[in-house]
């Protein structure tokens, strides 16, 4: 197996992203919205201090998704909850895989 260098850079900037915030290592988890029949996974992940949404497309397509937000990402007096459309291709796409 070859090593694929922009697999590798793809991950080298994973990691730094996680060690940049640190809700991603230490926050709390909760699933946004799973849908395994396209492979979409949206999840957040919080601190007091910080809060981070991760969204990962594993299918083949680009997909939008609605999902909702959590209590603190809403505007302050903000009535109803808030619902965040978020695009983004393939997995695939992003790693560099293609």
């Amino acid at each position: 197996v070859a090593f694929d260098r922009s697999l590798f850079a793809h991950y080298q900037r994973l990691i730094a992203l996680r060690r940049r915030l640190p809700a991603l290592s230490e926050g709390d988890l909760r699933w946004l919205l799973v849908d395994d029949a396209r492979g979409l996974l949206v999840f957040a992940r919080e601190t007091d201090a910080q809060q981070v949404i991760v969204a990962i497309n594993r299918g083949d397509a680009e997909a939008t998704v609605r999902v909702p937000m959590p209590a603190r990402a809403r505007a302050e007096g903000s009535p109803a909850p808030l619902r965040a459309c978020i695009s983004f291709s393939s997995w695939e796409r992003h790693a560099g895989v293609m």
